[in-house]
């Protein structure tokens, strides 16, 4: 009675996203006032979920760039120190009729850029090959296959999803059964099919002064992106913000007394001087069966208390 509903009630479409197909490389600036740079590259060449390539997908992103033992991680940061951090990861659609997109992610100087970018063009597109570092990509993949579990509202959440992929049965059943058979040779295979080769949208938030746009332009087309075109809205800078620091005087009112010597004790005094002459009060109380009473605290008994203990029990 509350509701205004039309007479004839027809039945909602279900419609999803697309994404952006990437047909050439393009380069993508946003300025960003730092010594580091955010490096995002993005590529979608219209694939659709394919359930029998599944699994060696899901097994290269284990031991390509899932966490801190994969290659981009081990070889970006560990080995050439080139990045904060780096992933990268081949995005499986969410839906049927979704696509495959692939994304790669550094956070480095604004002088290692150009470094960073070739050396992870070269390792995404000619995948070092590591036998020690897949046994501990499909054992984790394994492990977390065997011991996840779906409970309480995550049983229909996992339905929809999978039905939206088309599905009758989890995805994770066909990965944990196949990818105990599976080798490195599967996971370059994978890597050779659906990664090398692509054509990408580079992504790059960072100081545009203090990067080499000569280098970037070999990448691609060269576009400057505002705040009011990101964000829709421009907020100029604030008072207060990095370019008008706030005076350190401001914080030395709360900051901590730095101690150079002195014992804890003299160390309270100073920081709380009425616990002092409480303190003093304190030792000076004479008890009996004392020594030296003016000097002694309470637990300096010459005579000790009795013991007492329960009935039954001795000492």
């Amino acid at each position: 009675a509350h509701h205004k509903v039309a007479a004839d009630l027809q039945p909602l479409e279900k419609k999803f996203s697309t994404l952006q197909p990437t047909d050439e490389n393009k380069v993508m600036l946003a300025q960003y006032d730092a010594k580091q740079l955010y490096y995002m590259q993005y590529s979608n060449r219209g694939e659709k979920f394919d359930l029998a390539a599944d699994p060696q997908i899901t097994l290269y992103n284990e031991y390509f760039g899932g966490g801190m033992n994969t290659i981009v991680f081990q070889e970006m940061r560990e080995a050439r120190g080139l990045a904060y951090s780096a992933w990268a990861n081949l995005a499986i659609p969410t839906n049927a009729k979704g696509d495959y997109y692939y994304m790669a992610f550094i956070a480095t100087q604004n002088d290692k850029m150009q470094k960073a970018i070739e050396a992870f063009d070269e390792i995404i597109n000619n995948m070092p090959e590591s036998e020690k570092a897949f046994s501990i990509a499909k054992e984790a993949l394994i492990s977390r296959l065997r011991t996840e579990r779906t409970v309480k509202d995550g049983v229909l959440w996992s339905y929809i999803r999978m039905r939206d992929l088309g599905l009758t049965e989890p995805r994770g059943k066909q990965i944990f059964e196949k990818a105990q058979q599976m080798t490195l040779a599967d996971v370059k295979a994978a890597q050779e099919k659906w990664v090398k080769g692509r054509k990408y949208v580079y992504g790059i938030l960072g100081d545009i002064q203090d990067l080499d746009l000569n280098y970037l332009k070999t990448l691609g087309p060269i576009q400057t992106v505002t705040q009011e075109e990101i964000f829709g809205y421009y907020t100029a800078p604030a008072p207060g913000s990095r370019k008008q620091p706030v005076p350190r005087r401001l914080f030395r009112a709360r900051s901590r007394p730095k101690y150079k010597t002195g014992s804890p004790a003299s160390r309270r005094e100073i920081k709380h001087p009425e616990r002092k002459c409480r303190e003093r009060k304190h030792r000076e109380h004479k008890l009996p069966g004392t020594e030296n009473a003016g000097n002694a605290s309470h637990w300096e008994r010459k005579t000790p208390l009795p013991k007492v203990f329960p009935t039954g029990v001795e000492s």
